[in-house]
């Protein structure tokens, strides 16, 4: 959402939870630290999906497997996930 929402740029969590929450949408974040406190703030999301750094490093190769991997959760997302807070890991796409 930050890349597509200047506005939202620099935001906290809590923030950048409450907008998706209320847009129905589904935030994807490495930051687990900070993220698990907004989540707790803001019960009424609608889903949060951790992408691990060392397992999708910023490196072409990286981004390229983060790209099948957003794709695979796309195509066959955990049940709840966009209609409850459900909270998912990304799993690798040869996972």
């Amino acid at each position: 959402m930050n890349a597509h929402r200047p506005e939202l740029r620099g935001a906290d969590d809590r923030r950048v939870l409450e907008t998706a929450a209320a847009e129905a949408r589904v935030v994807i974040t490495e930051d687990v630290s900070t993220s698990s406190v907004a989540i707790a703030l803001v019960p009424h999301h609608v889903g949060v999906v951790y992408c691990h750094h060392a397992r999708f490093p910023r490196t072409r190769a990286g981004l390229n497997k983060l790209r099948k991997a957003l794709g695979a959760l796309a195509r066959d997302p955990p049940a709840g996930l966009g209609e409850h807070p459900v909270v998912w890991w990304l799993p690798s796409p040869e996972d």
